[in-house]
C-alpha cells in the first residue's frame, strides 16, 4: 500500500463519521417535523371543538386535516405517519369516541389512504404547483379535498355500516357534517399552509403595521356579522351569515389568494367560537356548515382570480422591460458604426494634444504646454461623457424615479442620437424653453421614448430622401399648468393614414429593418408614468408626435 492509499483511507475513515452522524440528524430532524405535525393536527382538532357523532367527527371544519393534507402534498414521508397516529390520538383522547381500537385503526387507515392518495393524484396528475400561483391550482384543490373528504366519508360509514353502529337511513345526517367539516378546513388551512411554506419570506418583508387598522376592522365586521348570524331566536338569522361575504371579498380583491385564506381562517374560528358559545343544535350546526362552505369556495376562487390576475400583470411588466432593453440594443447596434467614428474624433484630437505635450516638453515651453492640457483633458472628457451616456442607457435594473429637468433629459438623449443623426445627414434641434419645472420620471425610460421617437424619425428621413432632414426636440407647459407637454416634430413625409390608425400597436412599423416595438414600449412608459402619448399631426413636412407627464412629488404617485 503506497503513501498516498493510506492518506486516502485515513480521510475516508474521518469522513464517514462525519457523514454518518449528518444522517443521524437528519433522521432526527424529520422524526421531530413528524412529531410537531402530529401535535398540531390533535391541538386543532381539540381546538375546533371537535366532538363524535355516530362514530364519526363532527364540526363546523377541520383545519387539523387542513394542515396535514397540505403536508401531504409537500412532504408525504413526514405526513403519512402524523395523519395516521393524529388521527388514532384524536379519536381516542379528544373525541373520547367509543369505537374499539379495531375501528380506531381501521378509521387511521381509511382517513390516511384516502388523502394519501388524493394528495399524491393532486401533486402527479394535475400539474399542481403548490405556491397556487394559478386558478387551476386552486380548482384541483378543491376538487381535491372535495373529493377526499366524500370518499373517506363513504368509506367510514360503510365501516359503521357493517359494525352495526348505524342504520342505512342515517347515512346522510350522519356523512353530510362529516364531509362539509373536512372540506372547509382543507379549503381555509391547506391554501395558507401552502402560501406560509412556499414564500416564508413573504412574512419577513409584510407591513403588519400597515394593514393593522384594516384588518382591525375586518374582525370586527366578522365577530359582529357573525353574532348576528348566530342568535338562536330564529332560522331567518341564517341570511346574515351571507353580510359575511363582505369582508372575505374584500380581502380577496385588494390581497389575493393570500389575503382571502387569512380572512377566511378569521371567519371560521370567529363562527366557531360563537357557535359554541351559543350551543348551536345540531341541525342548525350543519345549516351553518354547508352556508360556510359556498363562501369559503367563494373566497378561494374570488383570490386566486385577483393573485393570478396580478401574477399576469407582473409578467406582462417584465416582458414589457425586457423588450425596451432588446429595444434599446437593437438600436444601439444601429448606432455602432456612428458611435465608433464619433468617438474616434476627440480620441484622434487627445492624441493630437498628447504628441504636442511629449514635444514640448521636450522643447520646455510651459506656456504652449498649459495651452495643450485644457484642450486634451475636455477631448478626453468628451468621448467618456459619450461612453457613459451609452451605459446609463443600456444599463437593465429596477426604475429609479426622482424629479428632472427637461434640459438634463434632452441634453442626454441628444448625445446619444447625435452620432446617428450626423452620419445620417439630418439636423437634431433642441428648443430650449426657461422656466420649465422639473418632473418626477424614470430620465433613462424618458430619454428612451425621446430615442425612440426621433429614431423612428431619422429613419423616416433617410428613406424618404427628401433633402435636409431635420428633427425638433420641445417641451413646454399644458393642462392649466399640471403637465409638462413633450414634442418630438420632424419634417418628413409623414405617415400614411391606414398606417397611423394602427401605430400604437405592437409589431406595426413603417421601416423594413424595424420589430414594431419602439411606439408600443414608449406608450407602456408613458402610461407608467401616468402621462399620454399621441400622434399630434402627420402630414408630408410635418410629423409630430406627443406626450405629457403630470407635474408633481414623490408622493404622487
Amino acid at each position: 500500500m503506497t503513501m498516498r492509499d493510506t492518506k486516502n483511507e485515513a480521510a475516508q475513515w474521518k469522513a464517514e463519521p462525519g457523514a454518518a452522524l449528518n444522517g443521524f440528524q437528519s433522521i432526527i430532524w424529520q422524526l421531530l417535523l413528524g412529531l410537531l405535525l402530529t401535535i398540531g393536527y390533535v391541538a386543532l382538532e381539540w381546538i375546533s371543538s371537535s366532538h363524535e357523532y355516530k362514530g364519526l367527527p363532527f364540526t363546523a371544519w377541520d383545519p387539523g386535516l387542513g394542515l396535514l393534507f397540505a403536508a401531504l402534498v409537500v412532504r408525504p414521508v413526514l405526513a403519512i405517519p402524523a395523519l395516521f397516529t393524529g388521527v388514532i390520538a384524536a379519536e381516542a383522547f379528544v373525541l373520547q369516541t367509543g369505537l374499539g381500537w379495531s375501528q380506531l385503526v381501521a378509521s387511521a387507515i381509511i382517513i390516511t389512504g384516502v388523502y394519501t392518495a388524493i394528495a399524491l393524484v393532486v401533486r402527479n396528475a394535475f400539474r399542481f404547483d403548490p405556491a397556487l400561483p394559478r386558478l387551476q391550482d386552486i380548482l384541483v384543490l378543491l376538487g381535491g379535498g372535495l373529493a377526499g373528504a366524500m370518499l373517506s366519508a363513504a368509506l367510514l360509514l360503510a365501516m359503521l355500516i357493517s359494525a352495526g353502529n348505524i342504520v342505512t337511513s342515517e347515512m346522510l345526517p350522519t356523512a353530510w357534517p362529516h364531509i362539509v367539516g373536512d372540506t372547509i378546513g382543507i379549503f381555509v388551512v391547506t391554501p395558507l399552509f401552502l402560501k406560509i411554506v412556499t414564500k416564508f419570506r413573504f412574512l419577513k418583508s409584510f407591513d403588519f403595521k400597515k394593514y393593522l387598522w384594516e384588518a382591525a376592522s375586518l374582525v370586527i365586521a366578522i365577530t359582529v356579522f357573525a353574532w348576528f348570524a348566530t342568535q338562536p331566536q330564529s332560522r331567518e338569522n341564517l341570511q346574515y351569515l351571507y353580510l359575511l361575504f363582505i369582508p372575505v371579498v374584500l380581502a380577496a380583491v385588494r390581497h389575493g389568494l393570500t389575503g382571502a385564506s387569512v380572512m377566511l381562517a378569521l371567519t371560521q374560528a370567529a363562527l366557531v367560537f360563537i357557535l359554541d358559545w351559543v350551543g348551536t343544535d345540531s341541525t342548525r350546526f350543519t345549516e351553518y356548515q354547508t352556508l360556510m362552505l359556498i363562501l369559503t369556495a367563494t373566497g378561494l376562487l374570488v383570490g386566486a382570480i385577483v393573485s393570478e390576475r396580478d401574477m399576469a400583470r407582473q409578467r406582462v411588466q417584465v416582458m414589457e422591460w425586457e423588450a425596451a432593453r432588446a429595444a434599446r440594443f437593437s438600436l444601439i447596434s444601429g448606432m455602432a458604426a456612428a458611435l465608433s467614428h464619433e468617438i474616434s474624433q476627440p480620441l484622434t484630437a487627445a492624441r493630437a494634444r498628447a504628441r504636442s505635450i511629449e514635444r514640448l516638453l521636450d522643447m520646455n515651453d510651459t506656456v504652449r504646454l498649459r495651452e495643450n492640457l485644457g484642450p486634451l483633458v475636455s477631448q478626453i472628457d468628451r468621448a467618456a461623457d459619450i461612453l457613459q451616456h451609452m451605459r446609463d442607457f443600456l444599463r437593465r435594473g429596477s426604475p429609479s424615479r426622482k424629479m428632472e429637468s427637461w434640459t438634463k433629459i434632452s441634453a442626454d438623449a441628444a448625445a446619444l442620437l447625435a452620432p446617428l443623426a450626423a452620419e445620417k445627414k439630418v439636423a437634431l434641434i433642441i428648443v430650449e424653453s426657461s422656466d420649465l419645472p422639473d418632473v418626477f420620471c424614470d430620465r433613462v425610460q424618458i430619454e428612451q421614448v425621446l430615442i425612440n421617437l426621433a429614431g423612428n424619425a431619422i429613419s423616416a428621413l433617410t428613406t424618404s430622401g427628401s433633402g435636409t432632414g431635420e428633427i425638433y426636440l420641445s417641451a413646454k407647459l399644458s393642462g392649466n399648468g399640471r403637465q409638462l407637454e413633450f414634442s418630438v416634430r420632424d419634417n418628413g413625409p409623414g405617415i400614411e393614414p391606414s398606417m397611423a390608425e394602427n401605430l400604437f400597436h405592437a409589431m406595426t412599423t413603417t421601416s423594413p429593418e424595424g420589430l414594431g416595438l419602439g411606439i408600443a414600449i414608449s406608450v407602456a412608459i408613458i402610461e407608467a408614468h401616468r402621462g399620454r402619448l399621441w400622434l399630434e399631426e402627420s402630414r408630408p413636412g410635418h410629423t409630430e408626435f406627443k406626450f405629457h407627464l403630470p407635474i408633481g412629488t414623490r408622493g404622487e404617485f
